[in-house]
């Protein structure tokens, strides 16, 4: 979903990263505003979501 401009329901509906194999430790994900150059969302593992600039 990298490239989306960013609203309500596409922030909505990001999930959180999951790990690809067994023991590979799974970071943050990211998602760019295509739009607003620079401005993002951060996707924990957790399920947190945080705006990033």
């Amino acid at each position: 979903m990298a490239g989306e401009k960013l609203t309500k329901r596409v922030v909505d509906a990001l999930a959180a990263p999951k790990p690809s194999r067994v023991g590979v430790k799974v970071r943050e994900s990211f998602v760019w505003d295509r739009e607003l150059k620079g401005f993002g969302v951060q996707v924990m593992p957790t399920g947190l979501k945080s705006f990033v600039v």
